[in-house]
């Protein structure tokens, strides 16, 4: 049986026919919307968890480097010596947070300064173990302990390591 085929125009006119009324119809508007929004709701909350990642693990950073900076005001130098216990106070560091495997701890540094209260000036010293200041200054020691541990985000690649610092104030006495 052969059905005759309908002519171009009436073609048109039901294709035209169907996309108006395709486009008067109303249903699935909402799910439209969602499918627009959804991508950058997404992207929004993975930027977030990103962010709020890489604060707590800079928060236990330094935590970590602070612990360090604790057991350098308690035991700064080793034994009878007066040389800076580096190693000791770079452990204290790594066992604050021992499952990081990735965390590189900087070798601590001294810095002694001579500080003049009455003219308010300080002048760098090399930290020696017979180091005195002139008359009217104070010998002032400082240890800086650093660290820093690589950060892999999911989105926000300008972030790609953690680092902290601290500089804690001792006494050899």
């Amino acid at each position: 049986m052969n059905i005759p085929r309908p002519s171009r125009s009436v073609q048109r006119w039901f294709a035209f026919s169907r996309l108006r009324r395709l486009l008067r119809d109303r249903r699935g508007g909402p799910a439209m919307e969602f499918a627009v929004i959804a991508p950058i709701l997404l992207a929004c909350m993975i930027a977030v968890f990103d962010l709020g990642s890489a604060l707590q693990q800079r928060i236990r950073l330094a935590e970590a480097v602070r612990a360090g900076g604790v057991y350098a005001v308690s035991y700064p130098t080793t034994g009878g010596s007066n040389a800076l216990n580096t190693t000791a106070i770079a452990n204290a560091v790594t066992n604050a947070v021992p499952d990081w495997t990735d965390l590189t701890v900087a070798t601590p540094t001294e810095t002694c300064i001579c500080w003049n209260q009455s003219t308010s000036v300080s002048t760098n010293q090399s930290c020696t173990p017979s180091l005195t200041c002139a008359s009217g200054s104070e010998l002032r020691r400082y240890i800086t302990i650093s660290a820093s541990r690589p950060f892999n985000p999911v989105l926000m690649s300008n972030i790609t390591t953690l680092a902290f610092s601290h500089v804690v104030r001792y006494n050899t006495q």
